[in-house]
């Protein structure tokens, strides 16, 4: 639905609402006592008065951005998030993770670079609160040793938004770097995670990468015993429809875009495992 449409609905239906309401002591009371009613009662009103107000700034203010998502313009999008940040520091996270979006989207990966280095120096808490955004980027630039640095101090006891996910990639990159070893611990910890699709990331990789890099055999079958056994449990907790929904849901998440190949090679060893 068209944001203009949202919009016009939204108006009319607020409007319906307030006016079923003013006219309901008319209909059960005298005029007077009517009148009576809404002078006792006129907070209601200028509540009513606020809350419309408000909405319509808000979306007025807004409305460059809707129509630029709507018609999906993601260079005219991003230029636009680009002066409300860099000229009117405006480091919320809604700009600032719609910017990285739709600069992703328009090919202009630098321009997200170019914001990490500038919110580095500006704001080191904004980096620290979009840091997978970031991290991704540099993945998908294969500039590993730069999302490495932006993974340090990353455990997995660190709480937060996407923190499975910056220790998946704090597994991943190695992988990537062929330092398998290092790719053990960060990977092992995911198995404790809730999230299916980490977990299956988590147990493909280590069935089918890291084990080769571990040269203690009594450790290779401990951990073989330990991904055959989650993997089980899991494939018993996935029918196929349903981890066609979890993927679904994940390939909506920054973080699972750049590897939605990765995540439907796991799904297809999971269910052809026996």
């Amino acid at each position: 639905m068209k944001f203009r449409t949202i919009f016009i609905i939204f108006n009319i239906v607020i409007l319906f609402a307030f006016l079923f309401v003013f006219f309901i002591p008319f209909f059960l009371f005298s005029f007077n006592e009517s009148v009576s009613f809404w002078v006792q009662n006129w907070p209601f009103v200028i509540f009513f008065i606020v809350i419309l107000l408000t909405f319509n700034l808000y979306f007025i203010k807004n409305w460059k951005i809707y129509t630029y998502l709507e018609h999906e313009q993601w260079e005219q999008l991003a230029e636009l998030l680009k002066k409300q940040i860099y000229e009117q520091h405006n480091f919320s996270k809604r700009v600032i993770r719609l910017y990285i979006n739709s600069a992703l989207l328009s090919n202009n990966v630098q321009a997200v670079i170019n914001l990490e280095e500038y919110v580095k120096q500006q704001k080191p808490t904004v980096l620290e609160k979009n840091r997978i955004y970031f991290i991704v980027t540099r993945v998908l630039t294969n500039n590993y040793n730069a999302a490495s640095q932006l993974l340090e101090g990353v455990t997995h006891d660190t709480t937060g938004e996407f923190n499975d996910w910056l220790v998946f990639y704090k597994g991943f990159i190695p992988i990537m770097q062929k330092e398998y070893s290092k790719a053990l611990d960060p990977l092992r910890k995911l198995l404790k995670t809730k999230d299916p699709i980490i977990k299956l990331l988590a147990l493909y990789l280590l069935k089918n990468i890291c084990l080769s890099a571990l040269s203690d055999e009594n450790e290779k079958a401990t951990v073989q015993q330990e991904v055959s056994v989650m993997t089980e449990m899991l494939k018993k907790q996935l029918t196929p429809k349903r981890w066609s929904m979890e993927t679904e849901r994940a390939k909506n998440e920054i973080p699972a875009v750049i590897i939605s190949s990765l995540i439907d090679e796991a799904g297809k060893w999971m269910f052809q495992t026996t």
